[in-house]
């Protein structure tokens, strides 16, 4: 049972399993590999603009990732230009997440709406790139994701009802 309330003007409290806090760790672990194996393959232009390497592009969940941030219609121009900002923004939400995460126990404290809102920007995340790289029976290595997508989903969904009205998009699953 995942159980999230707020303490407060700014401070939200969830009670998650050990286990399931394990898994949050281990999904944004992951997360973080991703975006910073990407990121450190950027050349900065002489202004500090980020510019991709070609590659960027040809890994489908930073694509997903690309095109769930900055827009599903975007041309591929628009999203290579932008994918530095996107991307280092991006990496700075997981690291609040993962700071966020106990060393043991199941009680998470996120003190600001921020760091609230990046719980719920990485979750989607997380979902939108399983639900990429699932093959067509809905199984990433044969294991079906509907319940690792409708658990994570319960996870957003309790904390973004605590927080009440919220601008980031439901996970999509």
């Amino acid at each position: 049972m995942i159980s999230w309330d707020r303490c407060g003007d700014s401070t939200y409290i969830g009670i998650l399993s050990g286990y399931e806090i394990d898994v949050l760790r281990s999904y944004v672990d992951g997360l973080a590999k991703l975006i910073d194996h990407h990121l450190s393959s950027f050349i900065t232009a002489p202004d500090g603009t980020l510019w991709p390497s070609p590659e960027l592009r040809q890994d489908l969940r930073i694509d997903t990732i690309l095109r769930f941030e900055l827009g599903q219609h975007e041309p591929d121009w628009v999203l290579s230009f932008s994918a530095g900002s996107c991307l280092s923004d991006i990496s700075r939400q997981v690291q609040l997440m993962a700071s966020a995460l106990p060393a043991s126990g199941g009680v998470v404290q996120l003190n600001s709406r921020d760091e609230a809102d990046a719980w719920l920007r990485c979750i989607s995340l997380v979902v939108a790139t399983i639900a990429t790289v699932a093959d067509e029976r809905g199984e990433v290595r044969g294991k079906p994701c509907e319940p690792t997508v409708a658990w994570l989903t319960e996870v957003w969904a309790g904390l973004h009802a605590t927080l009440g009205s919220c601008t980031t998009s439901a996970p999509a699953g």
